[in-house]
């Protein structure tokens, strides 16, 4: 209020409302996800297609935020470096159908991961241009460059013999797969260690079984060594027994048969 009781008006620029950043644990919006790619891409190709490290991730979700206009993070690095994954292994699927691809971030992923045509597939400029970058020569010399090389695009296309067919990856290209390779063999390794520590804990656990079971088979044998050992004392015992049964047998019949022998020689010899 003025002193005369009238009401002040703002005579500026209307204030802009100030963009909040959303709640923590929500999805990535379009608007976020365009400008985790442009972000990224900037970062990626100012270390020359290099492996970012957590710092620089750190950087990514600042750049998506600030671009975004929030006035906070609203992802950190390691989602920003979760969502690029998922969106390169989405690009690769996509990549691989046979008809174009309707998703909406193909167009992005496909410059991102394939960067700049290289000057060997870049069309050739116009007479015009370069009549006016270098005079009238050069105009003359670019027009009949651009004739021979329209008609050596032409043969070539012709013959089957183009180079961009005889190899349609560009050096950043096969870097680029060196490279996911590399992330690949990364992963693997750090998979086969994973499994290699599991591995030697079985082959431990199968070391103690072996032992465990050669230990039983040592005791079931000599088990069954200690019974033929008892059977064979047994039998030969057995053997003895019966050897002494026979013996005596013997030595009664013939102590019988003699006493009876005594007694005839007595009373068949005279009385003295």
């Amino acid at each position: 209020m003025t002193a005369g009781g009238a009401t002040e008006r703002h005579t500026g620029p209307p204030l802009a409302p100030a963009v909040r950043k959303p709640a923590p644990g929500q999805p990535w919006s379009h608007l976020e996800t365009v400008h985790l790619i442009e972000a990224y891409e900037e970062k990626w190709y100012s270390l020359k297609r290099g492996q970012l490290k957590a710092q620089q991730w750190e950087e990514v979700a600042a750049a998506v935020a600030a671009r975004c206009g929030f006035d906070g993070l609203s992802k950190n690095g390691t989602q920003c470096r979760h969502k690029i994954e998922k969106l390169r292994k989405r690009y690769r699927a996509e990549r691989l159908r046979p008809t174009a691809s309707a998703w909406p971030y193909f167009e992005r992923m496909d410059r991102m991961e394939r960067g700049p045509l290289p000057i060997s597939i870049r069309p050739p400029p116009s007479p015009a241009a370069a009549a006016t970058a270098g005079g009238p020569s050069r105009g003359v010399e670019g027009t009949a460059n651009n004739t021979r090389s329209i008609h050596g695009i032409l043969r070539e296309g012709i013959w089957g013999f183009s180079r961009v067919s005889r190899n349609p990856r560009s050096r950043k290209r096969r870097a680029f797969e060196e490279e996911e390779e590399d992330d690949d063999d990364n992963d693997k390794e750090e998979e086969e260690e994973g499994e290699g520590g599991r591995g030697e804990a079985l082959s431990q656990l199968a070391a103690v079984v072996r032992r465990f079971g050669e230990g039983l088979v040592r005791m079931e044998k000599r088990r069954m060594e200690m019974l033929r050992e008892v059977e064979r004392d047994w039998m030969e015992m057995e053997a003895k027994r019966a050897e002494m049964v026979m013996e005596s047998q013997r030595f009664l019949v013939d102590t019988i048969a003699n006493a009876f022998s005594s007694l005839k020689k007595a009373k068949n010899s005279p009385d003295l």
